[in-house]
This record gives C-alpha cells, structure tokens and sequence, in this order.
C-alpha cells in the first residue's frame, strides 16, 4: 500500500506541476496584479522608513524649545519641514534631470540616420556576395526597422515630449 500511495502521490504532484506550467501565464498575471495592488504600499514604506530619522531629528531639536505650545506641534512641524525639503530636492532633481533626457532623446533621434547608415553598411558588406551572411536578405529587414523606429520615434516625441505634457507629468508626481 505504501509503494502504491507513493506513485500517487508523484502523478499527483507531475500533474499539478503541469497545470502550472500550463497556466503560467495566467499565475504571471495575477503575480502581476498582486505587486500592482502591493507597490503603493512599499514606495509609502520606503518613503516613511527614509524620512523617519530627519522627522525624528528635527522633533527633537523642536522640543527643546522652552514655549510649551511649540513643543505641542513639534512632530507635525518636523513633518511638514521634512516633506517640503523632500519635494523641493525631488523637483530640483527633475529640473536637471528632465531636460538632460529630453536633450538625450533628441540627440539620439537626430543621429539616427547615421547610426542606421552604418548598421546598413556593415549588414550589406556581410549580405554581399562572399559575406557570413549571403543570402539572407537582412539588409531590407535592417531598412524597414530603421524606419519603423524612425516613425515610433518621431510620434513618441511629438506625442510625450511637448511642454504641456512634460507639465501634466512633473505636476502629476
């Protein structure tokens, strides 16, 4: 009876290790949705966990003071203080660093054309004749991925890159 329940026992756990990787995509998706729902929850953590110390510094530094009604609101003025300095370093950082990206992305899309100029070449010197890849046809692959980039590149910009939208997404963080 024991050999017997052991075969069982492993077609059971063969079968139930099939349907997973079966359904992998689906248990991908609800893995997916479960860090979706956790995330806000995290970043509120990590968020609390790095501000705690100065909070907790400044309060201190607060109730030292002799008035009794300003050692009544230190925490939440230690709060406030910390969160504007948070904001005010997180816009300056955007401030530097959004325009370094746009410049970054605008130099990338303006050099295009010469960086697919030379993949082209190269490809057509290894599809020529002689080449490690004749016969392939990759040189019209590398063409129209080129300008299938190019298009996704230039609608991106036109589509994300405007000032309104730079505005919309900074005010929205």
């Amino acid at each position: 009876v024991g050999q017997w329940l052991s075969f069982l026992l492993l077609g059971t756990c063969l079968i139930g290790l099939y349907e997973v990787f079966e359904n992998i995509g689906t248990i991908g998706g609800l893995i997916g949705t479960f860090v979706s729902i956790l995330t806000p929850f995290i970043a509120g953590f990590a968020i609390a966990f790095v501000l705690y110390a100065p909070v907790k510094k400044l309060d201190t530094f607060i109730r030292r003071c002799p008035w009794k009604w300003v050692q009544k609101i230190a925490r939440p003025v230690s709060v406030f203080v910390v969160y504007v300095l948070a904001l005010a370093l997180v816009a300056a950082f955007l401030c530097v660093a959004v325009p370094a990206i746009v410049n970054a992305v605008t130099d990338f899309a303006k050099q295009l054309p010469a960086y697919s100029e030379k993949v082209i070449k190269v490809v057509n010197e290894l599809t020529a004749e002689g080449g490690w890849l004749a016969g392939f046809g990759l040189a019209s692959r590398v063409q129209e991925l080129y300008s299938n980039l190019q298009q996704f590149l230039t609608t991106w910009l036109e589509k994300f890159l405007t000032a309104e939208k730079l505005i919309g997404y900074l005010s929205s963080v």
